[in-house]
C-alpha cells in the first residue's frame, strides 16, 4: 500500500483535528486517486497505536479529531479512487481490401470510470458491419486507457437479374459490404430493339 508521511508538530493536550490538514498537499502523489480521510496505525491485533483510546473522537468510522497525547502518533492517507478518471474509445472500420483496420475519427469517445476499474467500451451500430469481441482494460488513473473497438465488414449477396427480374436469369454475386461488383456481363438485345438503360434494385421485401 502506499504512504506517504508528513510531520506536524503539536504540543501535549492540544487538539488535533484532521480535517485542518489540506489533503490537496498529497493527492497529486497518487494519480487517479483522493484522501478520503486519515486513519492511525493499528498493531497487529487490530488494537489502537494510540495508548489512550479515549483521546480519540470518531466520525463516520474515521478518525475525525484527538488530543496529542506524549507518545505522539502516526497517521495514514486512506486513499479513495476517483470516479471520473478519463479513458478514451476508438472505433475501427475494416477497409474494403479487408486487409486492415481504418479509424473512425468521428465515433472516438472520451468516457470516464473508476480508476482502476474496467471499462465500459460499448460497440456502435454501424450499417453493413459486425462488431467484434470487445477487450475490455484497466482505467488508468493517468487517463492514458485506450480501448479499440473493430468491426468487420458483411458479407453479402447480390443476385442480378438480367432480363426484365425474370428470376429464370438471375445470376448471384458474393462480396463484402461496400465492396464493387465485378464480372457483370449486360445481354445484348438489339435484336428486340432493346438497349440497357440503367439497374433497378429490388430489397428482399419486394420494395424498390
Amino acid at each position: 500500500e502506499d504512504a506517504f508521511y508528513e510531520t506536524c508538530l503539536k504540543k501535549i493536550g492540544e487538539e488535533f483535528v484532521l480535517a485542518d490538514y489540506p489533503v490537496e498537499n498529497i493527492n497529486s502523489q497518487k494519480t487517479g486517486y483522493h484522501v478520503q480521510a486519515w486513519n492511525f496505525y493499528r498493531t497487529s491485533d487490530g488494537s489502537s497505536s494510540i495508548e489512550d483510546d479515549s483521546l480519540i473522537t470518531y466520525k463516520n468510522s474515521h478518525v475525525e479529531k484527538l488530543k496529542v497525547s506524549p507518545q505522539g502518533f502516526d497517521f495514514y492517507a486512506d486513499w479513495a479512487p476517483n470516479t471520473d478518471t478519463k479513458y478514451t474509445v476508438r472505433h475501427f472500420v475494416q477497409n474494403v481490401e479487408l486487409t486492415d483496420y481504418v479509424l473512425r475519427n468521428d465515433l472516438t469517445e472520451e468516457l470516464t470510470g473508476t480508476t482502476d476499474k474496467l471499462t465500459s467500451a460499448a460497440a456502435k451500430n454501424i450499417p453493413g458491419f459486425t462488431p467484434q469481441e470487445i477487450i475490455q482494460k484497466n482505467i488508468n488513473g493517468d487517463g492514458s486507457t485506450i480501448v479499440d473497438v473493430y468491426y468487420n465488414r458483411n458479407r453479402v449477396s447480390v443476385k442480378i437479374f438480367y432480363n426484365d427480374g425474370r428470376a429464370s436469369d438471375g445470376e448471384t454475386f458474393e462480396g463484402y459490404f461496400g465492396q464493387t461488383v465485378t464480372g457483370i456481363t449486360i445481354p445484348d438485345r438489339s435484336a428486340e430493339a432493346k438497349v440497357f438503360e440503367k439497374w433497378n434494385v429490388l430489397y428482399e421485401d419486394g420494395s424498390s
